[in-house]
């Protein structure tokens, strides 16, 4: 099967590690086209657009820096500004291709309506990793149901890939995304990584019945993530990895972080945070895998409080390391921990957030290292990469079996 995935980039979060990884297991007959290239891959390619695609962004860049507001973010929804369709047209790779895979396609670089067109030549598998290609251009919109009714003013314009648009085209956006995945049936199959964003999308106004849908749940790389056995420390340490997104939930955090009576040592990666318990920074790791399991190696508990999120890896990833993870019930998370729900706390919650964490530190440490093994072992037989890829590859053959 040759397959080409289209992505933003080869590294920065989960979406560059599910589309990389595809890419690997589907040998020389599969390529990854993106918008930003981090990696020396051979088969990672970079996507050329249009010179007025390029300056309507510097323009947006500028006016966000000086005035904090965009004018042309997400405009490649109405408008073919970028001309993905008649770039990836020329291409030997395109002609070729059995199958084109769509992973995260929002960051301004990636025409709407060249879905509609490959998929009239193409079969054609979109990745959903978030609520963008269901709302008016939010990534989420939390409680806010009007992406349900087709009523697109949420209160979230402020968020990426929007930035406060200084004239808003949501509505627009919206009933153009309908339209489209509406003429695109039936080559078109949606992966939702979570129950509950197949759920949010089947409810949406955007979705049409004749769309197929099949969940896979991104994975966790069993090789790179690993438990390094090397906890021999007397008391229990607290990681809170303080993340750009603004969802982060570090305010909860910082809001019970000294009220916490139980002994700990706390460690931060990322910004520090207000609060009089000392801590240890550690360095940032900016999508170095080896990194990032060194430093789940050298803690007990992950602190994730995220506001907002679809199905994010990192618990999974500190779970294969052996760490025992607290983290809120919100998006799809509440189906990593099928068989620790004492392991959730209440979405936006600090007095949850608080109480759950005492009752895990009264656990004792080696108590919460058992339960760390535990959740070694649930990661490995149930969100490895393997059974990930086995799911795509028997999908692609679905696919391309019932044309």
């Amino acid at each position: 099967m040759k397959i080409l995935h289209i992505n933003f980039s080869d590294q920065e979060d989960d979406s560059a590690f599910l589309a990389l990884r595809l890419m690997e297991a589907g040998g020389e007959e599969a390529h990854l086209w993106v918008k930003e290239k981090h990696s020396k891959h051979s088969k990672v390619m970079e996507i050329r657009r249009r010179w007025l695609a390029l300056l309507l962004i510097y323009c947006d860049r500028l006016l966000n820096k000086l005035f904090r507001v965009t004018l042309f973010s997400n405009l490649s929804v109405l408008y073919p500004l970028n001309g993905t369709y008649r770039f990836f047209k020329k291409l030997k790779i395109y002609q070729e291709a059995d199958i084109v895979h769509l992973h995260s396609v929002y960051h301004n670089f990636f025409d709407l309506d060249s879905l509609l067109k490959i998929c009239r030549e193409k079969k054609v598998v979109w990745t959903m990793h978030a609520m963008w290609c269901m709302t008016g251009g939010e990534t989420f919109v939390f409680l806010d149901h009007g992406y349900q009714k087709g009523d697109a003013n949420t209160p979230f314009a402020s968020e990426y890939p929007l930035r406060n648009p200084l004239i808003d085209y949501r509505q627009r956006f919206l009933i153009k995304k309908r339209d489209i995945y509406a003429k695109a049936t039936p080559n078109l199959t949606i992966v939702p990584t979570s129950k509950w964003l197949e759920k949010s999308f089947l409810k949406s106004f955007v979705y049409h019945p004749d769309i197929h849908t099949s969940v896979i749940y991104n994975a966790v790389n069993t090789k790179q993530f690993k438990n390094l056995n090397q906890r021999y420390w007397s008391q229990v340490r607290i990681l809170f990895i303080h993340q750009k997104d603004e969802f982060s939930g570090y305010h909860l955090f910082e809001k019970i972080v000294d009220d916490i009576t139980h002994p700990f040592d706390l460690f931060l990666v990322g910004k520090s945070l207000k609060c009089k318990h000392p801590f240890t920074t550690l360095p940032a790791y900016q999508g170095d895998s080896e990194r990032l399991n060194d430093i789940l190696n050298s803690v007990d508990i992950l602190v994730y409080p995220v506001e907002a999120a679809n199905f994010p890896l990192l618990p999974l990833q500190a779970m294969a390391t052996g760490v025992y993870v607290l983290a809120a019930n919100v998006g799809g998370i509440p189906e990593q921990f099928r068989t620790n729900a004492r392991g959730l706390f209440q979405y936006s919650n600090a007095n949850d957030l608080l109480d759950k964490l005492q009752d895990t530190l009264a656990m004792g440490l080696n108590k919460i290292r058992e339960k760390g093994v535990q959740n070694e072992e649930y990661v490995q037989n149930n969100f490895n990469e393997f059974k990930m890829v086995r799911q795509y590859k028997d999908l692609y053959k679905e696919i391309l079996y019932k044309s």
